[in-house]
């Protein structure tokens, strides 16, 4: 897994590194100190396949440097699209100016977000919770997450708000305790290992992270720096082992996201199976405390 994570990163980067060095020889030496950042799965470094595209800017300088940076953006875009990285539909890239803020207009965004505790408002705080630096200053988005934990022990915004925002998680397996498949679709027949097998375990580390104020986006490193994590060791080994076997049947099998049950092995369906139930009891037990 490590090597395929190492590869999908270098892709990232290198699109990157293209789109400053454009930006520099047609714009000038950059402007402001900042910081560019992936959100979503690359965000938390578990991007094993080109996906869309999720990420933004922040910028410690005046609204003159915004054109600037949006045209940094828009560069980065182009350069991941080049490799394969699809623009997101909904716009969350730092093309788009409500992804590319300078610091002051993020801490204003959060503000609003928080204020209006709104659905969508609580879904772009997880979003933005995901993010991780990868060209520039990390500071600036630390001090953005330690404005949101502060504002959560101050009860400004409750943990049971972002509960309500990542329980809907689909079901893995029906009352017999069997694999529940997909019925239609491009995938009729298999089983979705993001959404059905993962989401638990990253949407419980998310709730985790936030409650104890970690600042690191990727979920296993969050599993690794959260106190209650010490007493679930077990619940670290089953993430670890099912993000390789990811890879395994990904290479195996021609996707990463999704596996056909009767292409397993009656153990690695028996593996598959105790994996969903840990990680829904893992997930409610964490929302059920903020309930």
């Amino acid at each position: 897994m490590k090597q395929r994570l190492c590869e999908q990163e270098q892709r990232r980067n290198d699109a990157v590194q293209v789109a400053l060095d454009k930006t520099i020889k047609e714009l000038g030496e950059i402007p402001a100190p900042f910081a560019f950042f992936f959100m979503g799965s690359a965000g938390r470094e578990e991007q094993l396949y080109q996906t869309d595209q999720d990420h933004g800017i922040i910028y410690d300088g005046e609204e003159a440097c915004q054109r600037y940076f949006l045209f940094l953006g828009e560069e980065i875009v182009k350069a991941l699209e080049d490799k394969g990285y699809e623009r997101c539909t909904g716009g969350v890239m730092a093309s788009n100016k409500g992804w590319c803020r300078s610091y002051e207009e993020w801490n204003e965004q959060l503000n609003f977000w928080i204020k209006e505790n709104q659905f969508e408002h609580v879904r772009y705080l997880l979003t933005f919770f995901d993010a991780r630096t990868v060209l520039g200053d990390d500071q600036w988005l630390k001090r953005l997450k330690q404005r949101l934990f502060f504002e959560i022990r101050k009860g400004h915004i409750p943990m049971s708000r972002f509960t309500e925002n990542t329980g809907r998680i689909p079901k893995g397996l029906n009352g017999f305790g069997q694999l529940l498949e997909d019925n239609y679709g491009e995938y009729q027949g298999t089983i979705n290992l993001k959404e059905q097998v993962l989401f638990p375990y990253v949407n419980g580390m998310r709730l985790l992270a936030l409650q104890e104020g970690i600042e690191s986006a990727s979920t296993w490193a969050r599993m690794q720096q959260s106190a209650f994590m010490t007493s679930e060791q077990h619940v670290m080994a089953s993430f670890l082992e099912i993000q390789n076997k990811r890879v395994l049947w990904g290479e195996n099998h021609g996707t990463f996201t999704h596996v056909f049950p009767n292409n397993l092995t009656k153990e690695e369906r028996k593996f598959l199976k105790a994996c969903i139930r840990e990680g829904r009891s893992f997930y409610r037990g964490i929302q059920q405390s903020h309930e």
